[in-house]
């Protein structure tokens, strides 16, 4: 049974801080319907998506699901590197 206090979820006594990202593709519907053919728009995603997966990796992190044009995260300590978090936003 899980319990929540200050320091984190706890299961079965154990404790893990960790940080959960949810990180969204702004404005992409509208983007997309000026762009022409399924190819480019094939891409823009992709490169999105592959972007943030591989940022999130590279800081140890987990990708647990890929929600349309977002990406759900999870990182098993927080974000501590000022670099990691200028490399996410400078994808969006």
């Amino acid at each position: 049974m899980k319990n929540f206090s200050s320091k984190g979820i706890r299961f079965s006594g154990d404790s893990i801080k960790s940080c959960v990202g949810f990180i969204d593709l702004v404005d992409s519907t509208k983007n997309t319907i000026t762009m022409e053919g399924l190819d480019y728009i094939r891409r823009y995603y992709s490169t999105f998506i592959n972007s943030v997966s591989t940022i999130v990796k590279s800081s140890n992190g987990r990708v647990v699901k890929n929600i349309g044009d977002c990406l759900l995260f999870l990182k098993l300590q927080m974000i501590k590197t000022k670099i990691h978090l200028e490399m996410l936003l400078n994808v969006l």
